[in-house]
């Protein structure tokens, strides 16, 4: 829960779906914290979702990256607006309330009833 709480500070946070192409648990654990993902989407993301997210590749340069983030940045309300329905749309796809449980199991290394 802790880093949930420290993750919730942030109006963006990065993540990417690294070489498998796979919904990590990154992106549940932004979405619990109410902060907007900046970075790829992996393909089985839903489509809600992936639509609120800052959308990023390795192939932008920095101030293409610096651009998109300026103007993500800019208008508070609109972000505010996209990380609720980022939050909502994995909501009713995935059972977020249990990611932080999760967690402290996975760093407990507590696999019993995961």
């Amino acid at each position: 829960q802790n880093y949930i709480d420290l993750a919730s500070n942030a109006y963006l946070s990065i993540v990417c779906t690294g070489d498998d192409d796979s919904l990590v648990v990154k992106y549940l654990e932004f979405a619990a914290a109410l902060t907007l993902p900046l970075g790829d989407a992996p393909s089985n993301m839903p489509t809600k979702a992936k639509d609120q997210m800052v959308l990023v590749s390795k192939d932008m340069s920095d101030n293409e990256l610096e651009f998109i983030i300026d103007e993500t940045l800019k208008n508070k309300q609109d972000l505010y607006k996209r990380t609720t329905a980022y939050r909502i749309c994995m909501q009713e796809n995935f059972d977020i309330e249990k990611t932080p449980s999760f967690i402290k199991k996975v760093v407990d290394k507590s696999y019993d009833n995961l």
